[in-house]
């Protein structure tokens, strides 16, 4: 399981593995809260669990006690249960049961209150979800191309049986899996329809939008767009008509001219609006883009038109950095200020030598500096990872202007277990439970055993093939076993 991040502009999957690892997989996650630099707190603990596909089946997340401030186990005091989902998965790997539950004080045990199925075709195509506690349930329905054609809500009607609810969907599809149609219901009679149609190209160039009232009989027209593309099918016109019922015929409303460099990159949009007084198209407004050799985008320029100079002014502007593997390093984003562009917003980042993301920071611009003034809109984030690119600390990071620097607010630590490739190689970790020893089974001999506490602490390591974990805490830990430079892991419960 990897961790994908969605940062304003960037998006990063890091998933990179050494030459001996497939994949890895978080067991744990423990988040901090910082009081000062120096001193901190736990606040939320996630433990999830895998099957042997390595299906996320059980995540369970608890609170921090600061009442009995120790780590016993996390069904006991310290850690206080809050949420926790257990997942089944069928044969090809798909969710067919999630059940959630929420921790109640007062019985002190967990307590469900959804519980979702999931019903699938042979080509694995969703047909079914239910939430069986909330009685609503999600039909689907796929022609023989695995298009969505239906789509159906329900709810149990007073304990009785399932009743049809809107809205619900309906779709068509030409030869060549083209949405065709689409009619969405929220009565018997449909309210909103689209009929799109396709040249040879597969390109989208027209399409219908109908509405229906409750006082209608029949489908009325609304509006359409249509497009026409190049011979490298960049769509180069937009244009949209209004229903004009009264003279029974269409209305221009707006158009787009869209043009592009020999890389295809589109490099300019201009917008038009219908002006009837006229009766000729009037230019509103346009968007320039600039690339950079490795077709990138570097810059985005938005302009106005103003009609009392009869010429355009800028009311925006993006530009964009990046390093010489193209990851973006710097985002500034301008905004008119009275009559000239200036600084707005700004968007700092860093990678190591493998591209993993290892800072990002944002700032606005204030009092003539960027002034890192807002606790909500200027921050900072820290990311360290271990020799597999996975990561294993996230620091967050507030401006305090009293000191002029950031100051650490929230951590979190990320425990994982590596995948190591299939190998002929047997091995045994033993007893589990255990009461302290805990042996090594294996004809090799062992480069390295680091164990792990659930917390995410390494507190162990050692090259010996017996270990006494005795003095430790009870609760739950995890070996990691270096041998021929494959990592074994394994969950060991100390009772």
């Amino acid at each position: 399981m990897k961790k994908i991040f969605t940062l304003l502009f960037l998006i990063g999957v890091l998933s990179i593995a050494n030459a001996q690892s497939t994949a890895a997989i978080i067991d744990s996650t423990v988040c901090y809260s910082f009081s000062s630099p120096t001193d901190s707190i736990p606040i939320t603990l996630t433990i999830n669990h895998y099957d042997a596909n390595d299906n996320q089946i059980l995540i369970v997340s608890y609170n921090w006690d600061s009442i009995y401030n120790d780590f016993i186990g996390y069904t006991k005091y310290d850690w206080i249960g809050n949420e926790k989902k257990e997942v089944e998965y069928n044969s090809n790997d798909n969710k067919v049961l999630s059940v959630s539950y929420d921790w109640d004080k007062n019985i002190n045990n967990w307590v469900s209150y959804k519980k979702e199925e999931y019903k699938y075709d042979s080509n694995n195509n969703l047909l079914l979800k239910s939430d069986l506690y909330g009685n609503i349930k999600t039909e689907s329905t796929y022609d023989a191309n695995n298009n969505l054609i239906y789509i159906k809500n329900y709810i149990f009607f007073n304990n009785f049986s399932w009743q049809q609810i809107p809205p619900y969907y309906v779709y068509e599809y030409d030869t060549n899996s083209n949405q065709i149609l689409y009619i969405h219901f929220w009565n018997e009679d449909g309210d909103k329809k689209t009929e799109s149609t396709y040249d040879a190209n597969n390109n989208l160039i027209l399409s219908k939008f109908y509405i229906m009232t409750p006082t209608m009989v029949d489908w009325s027209l609304y509006s359409k767009t249509e497009n026409i593309y190049d011979t490298a099918n960049n769509r180069t016109i937009e244009i949209l008509y209004i229903w004009n019922e009264s003279l029974n015929d269409w209305d221009f409303s707006s158009k787009h001219e869209y043009f592009y460099d020999a890389n295809n990159n589109k490099t300019l949009d201009m917008y038009y609006k219908w002006d009837s007084n006229i009766n000729d198209w009037d230019i509103n407004k346009k968007q320039e883009y600039t690339y950079n050799s490795n077709n990138i985008k570097i810059l985005h320029i938005y302009y106005d038109w103003d009609s009392n100079i009869n010429d355009w002014f800028g009311y925006k502007k993006e530009e964009y950095t990046y390093d010489a593997n193209n990851n973006q390093i710097l985002y500034i984003h301008y905004k008119l200020r009275g009559a000239i562009l200036d600084f707005y917003t700004k968007i700092e980042a860093s990678y190591d030598a493998n591209n993993n993301l290892t800072m990002y920071a944002h700032y606005t611009w204030y009092d003539n500096n960027w002034g890192m003034q807002n606790y909500k809109l200027d921050y900072k984030l820290e990311y360290t990872y271990d020799s597999n690119n996975n990561i294993t600390k996230e620091e967050y990071y507030s401006w305090d202007n009293n000191i002029n620097d950031w100051v650490i607010y929230h951590k979190c630590n990320d425990l994982y277990s590596a995948i190591s490739e299939q190998t002929t190689q047997e091995i045994r970790i033993f007893p589990n439970p255990t009461t302290g020893r805990v042996l090594i089974d294996n004809n090799n001999n062992v480069e390295k055993v680091e164990v792990y506490n659930i917390s995410g602490k390494l507190i162990l390591t050692t090259d010996k093939k017996e270990i006494d974990l005795s003095n430790n805490a009870k609760g739950t830990y995890l070996f990691r076993v270096t041998i021929d430079n494959s990592i074994y892991t394994k969950k060991i419960i100390l009772e």
